[in-house]
């Protein structure tokens, strides 16, 4: 049975929410974005009684990871470093809108919006036995926008200060009060030992992992290929009511593995608890092992709503062959995702239409409302009347590609000035199309190509590079493609991540995740009325017109998605709380515990 607590849509502040059901009461801080004050009893799903402590979790992860800081803009970071350190507050399930109080006790945010107090909990300690104070809190963001990924730095745009008042409180200030999501941003602000970071910088990939005050510890590892956590005992948010029934395992231990297929093996061999499926393929035809077959392996297809965001193959607009987007249309046109989907997926996934997939309110549709249109026509650098209907991706045959597709990417590409002559796309500099696909996995080679294929009928050459995690992140990082598959995730809730997605600011500074390198004066004009909206309407006519114009803009090959996760584990090792996996919610196994039949030591709570 699931606890129920209090939940607060509101822009102010709410004390003294209880909870009950067998977990000590103490007040309960929330800030929220749009709504005026109010109490709702829905609770959500996302807080456990509580459940058998101890244990081993077994997991296993992809590539190789050579640093314990996750703010660096260099290195490949340890898997689950989130488990070590926690944040002023956090969103739990689908509260996007709402922030619970963790290390901070309480926030105050004055009547203006244009500061907010921030009083941390007393009890709050780093691993090493360090008090978390207001001076730690300072440090942190002042350094995270110093020296760390200048995600950072664009993510905390508009904050204009941090002060500590006294050894538990800090005061920020920010530059717009129209900026509603900044507050809850600073809420979610992570906080750092700075006694530790002393003679450091945080800039630097670390060899070693820092002291945190999350509930767990790095234990031991051997760099780039395994690595154990175990849980603090001494963890000082374990008493927390959001805490319950979590984190319940004694040691996480992490196995890398530089293949999906042999990851896939290793569990199956009983080396792993837990396994994640990522391809539909694999998950009907790869999973008729005797474990499987007698009940020892229990899986599940878990369904999960929420915004999918956009996913498929980023074009980079830096280089000079891909700046015409009549260019970028026709490879967008000879994509072919029927084939891939009835091929490889089983007819199992959508394809993405838009850069908010799976949100009704924020997608653009045809037609524009007056609202949207007026909010179009008003925008600079652009001619309207371009961007009055949305593209028109081809719904092509599970088969071939057909001929009128052909003819038309054909016809774009000469529009752009390149001309087939002896089987070879070719410039009026004799320069043939040739194009570079990165991809972080090698099993991701096979989703394009039958595209490369099509494209080398028109004389375009797509070389396709699957490279390993640290040389993908780097190219990445650099903008060192022409093409590259990957993710944007969004929420119904954008803010201030569109511009490091987006902006003009973000198109040339490495580290960012505009890979597409889009620069335009229309996008950065919705962006900041999207980050400081007059209302709530507003920003969503806004958001609407920025996809409408990142949709004809074709920098993006928009692939498809499944809102499913498939999951498999060891039933007599591992079980979810209470035996079943809630639908609609993404899968945490951090909540699960080790069942009954697991001879390993299990501590009731």
């Amino acid at each position: 049975m699931l606890l129920k607590t209090f939940k607060l849509s509101s822009c102010a502040l709410l004390c003294s929410l209880m909870l009950s059901a067998g977990v000590s009461a103490e007040p309960v801080s929330l800030l929220g974005l749009w709504e005026s004050p109010t109490v709702a009893t829905d609770a959500g799903s996302y807080i456990y009684e509580p459940a058998p402590k101890g244990g081993t979790l077994r997991l296993g992860d992809l590539g190789a990871f050579d640093s314990f800081n996750p703010f660096s803009p260099r290195g490949v970071k340890a898997s689950h470093l989130s488990l070590t350190y926690e944040t002023l507050g956090e969103s739990i399930g689908e509260e996007e809108f709402v922030v619970r109080a963790k290390l901070a006790e309480s926030f105050d945010l004055a009547d203006d919006r244009l500061s907010m107090i921030v009083k941390l909990r007393n009890e709050a300690r780093f691993s090493d036995g360090k008090p978390v104070t207001a001076a730690d809190v300072v440090w942190s963001f002042e350094h995270l926008i110093k020296d760390a990924s200048p995600v950072y730095r664009n993510h905390y745009h508009n904050v204009t200060g941090a002060e500590a008042i006294d050894a538990t409180t800090v005061k920020f200030t920010f530059a717009d009060a129209k900026n509603r999501s900044l507050p809850l941003i600073i809420a979610q602000l992570p906080v750092l030992p700075s006694h530790w970071w002393k003679d450091k910088n945080l800039g630097d990939p670390l060899k070693t992992p820092m002291p945190g005050s999350g509930p767990y510890v790095y234990d031991n590892w051997t760099m780039g290929a395994k690595l154990s956590l175990k849980r603090n005992p001494d963890w000082w948010g374990a008493k927390l009511p959001e805490n319950q029934g979590r984190y319940n395992f004694d040691r996480i231990d992490v196995d890398y593995f530089r293949e999906y297929t042999v990851m896939r093996q290793a569990f199956f061999s009983g080396n792993l608890d837990f396994f994640s499926e990522i391809g539909t393929k694999n998950w009907k035809m790869a999973y008729d092992v005797p474990p499987v077959r007698d009940g020892r392996i229990k899986r599940e297809e878990v369904s999960y709503g929420g915004i999918w965001g956009m996913s498929g193959v980023f074009m980079n607009t830096r280089k000079p062959y891909l700046a015409d987007i009549r260019v970028r249309e026709a490879l967008s046109l000879m994509f072919n995702f029927e084939r891939v989907n009835r091929t490889i997926f089983f007819d199992s996934y959508r394809r993405i239409d838009s850069f908010w997939t799976g949100s009704k309110t924020l997608s653009a549709s045809d037609p524009m409302t007056p609202e949207e249109e007026t909010i179009l026509r008003s925008l600079p650098g652009i001619n309207p009347d371009d961007h009055l209907k949305l593209p028109q991706r081809p719904n092509h045959k599970a088969t071939a590609t057909s001929r009128a597709v052909i003819n038309r990417a054909i016809g774009l590409l000469g529009e752009a000035g390149w001309t087939l002559k002896d089987g070879v796309m070719t410039n009026a500099k004799g320069d043939g199309l040739r194009l570079n696909l990165i991809l972080p996995a090698q099993g991701m080679v096979r989703l394009f190509t039958g595209w490369a294929q099509d494209m080398a009928r028109i004389g375009v050459e797509i070389q396709i590079q699957a490279l390993d995690q640290v040389q993908f992140v780097n190219r990445l990082r650099a903008f060192d493609y022409d093409l590259t598959m990957s993710q944007l995730l969004q929420t119904t809730n954008p803010s201030n991540e569109q511009r490091h997605y987006f902006s003009s600011r973000s198109a040339d500074e490495p580290n960012m995740r505009n890979y597409a390198g889009i620069k335009s004066q229309a996008v950065d004009a919705l962006i900041e009325k999207i980050v400081s909206p007059d209302s709530r309407e507003s920003q969503i006519a806004h958001v609407r017109v920025l996809d409408r114009l990142l949709q004809n803009g074709y920098y993006v090959i928009p692939t498809g998605y499944n809102q499913t996760n498939r999951v498999a584990w060891w039933q007599h090792i591992i079980v979810p709380p209470h035996g079943k996996i809630p639908q609609g919610e993404r899968v945490d196994v951090f909540s699960w515990h080790t069942a009954e039949s697991d001879k390993r030591t299990v501590n009731e709570p």
